[in-house]
């Protein structure tokens, strides 16, 4: 009886020990900055709201579920991005003592519970499209007019227009703020300091159409 109760104490011990090596290289939880233009949109995950953009957000490994963000702001098209997983560096430690019984506990403690696996990218850049209601009810045919030839001038100067934000000015960057003031009451010189401003996030555009949105979202 003596020897059995011996068996179950160790037993216990022998478990809290492997737990203890499982979190001592893997982390339970991963910070991941969330921003969106324009900012001030709703983040929930799984129905959960978590605050407005920009923030940080702290979110638990799991092994199993897949989990994904849910973006709203008043006017723009929801978003639901998905929360990619790589394999955390740091479980490699583990392959130390991995053909020990230790190792061997420690891994799969790592991979049951998650840890083993951490949240990566740790930063989203979101960029919001304006609902095409929202767009109807705020555009005048004029000002869709205008806003069509911007759209025509982004995509056919694309690279030209984003080496004119790199230097501060040019043709295609003035020809765009000419026909984002026309008709509003806001002076070339406020964008182009709202542009420089912004022009890291700018240049960073990947696609036309992603530098248009971004160009559109600056306020005036």
């Amino acid at each position: 009886m003596k020897r059995l109760s011996r068996a179950i104490v160790l037993g216990l011990l022998g478990l809290s020990f492997f737990s203890g090596c499982a979190t001592l290289f893997s982390k339970k939880s991963d910070s991941i900055k969330i921003e969106t233009d324009p900012a001030g949109a709703e983040v929930s995950i799984e129905g959960r709201k978590l605050g407005v953009t920009p923030l940080t957000i702290d979110v638990e490994r799991d092994t199993f579920r897949q989990k994904y963000l849910t973006i709203k702001k008043k006017g723009y098209e929801t978003k639901r991005i998905f929360l990619e997983k790589t394999i955390d560096r740091t479980a490699f430690f583990n392959l130390g003592f991995i053909t020990t019984a230790l190792g061997v506990t420690s891994w799969g403690i790592d991979v049951l519970s998650g840890a083993m696996f951490e949240y990566s990218p740790g930063y989203y850049s979101i960029d919001l499209e304006s609902s095409e209601e929202t767009t109807r009810i705020k555009r005048s045919p004029e000002e869709t007019g205008r806003w069509i030839e911007r759209q025509r001038l982004v995509v056919a100067s694309f690279e030209n227009l984003k080496n004119d934000i790199v230097s501060g000015g040019g043709e295609w960057l003035s020809a765009y703020v000419a026909l984002r003031v026309e008709g509003v009451k806001t002076s070339s010189q406020s964008l182009m300091n709202s542009i420089q401003k912004h022009s890291a996030r700018l240049i960073e555009a990947k696609t036309p159409a992603q530098l248009f949105r971004r160009l559109e979202n600056l306020s005036v």
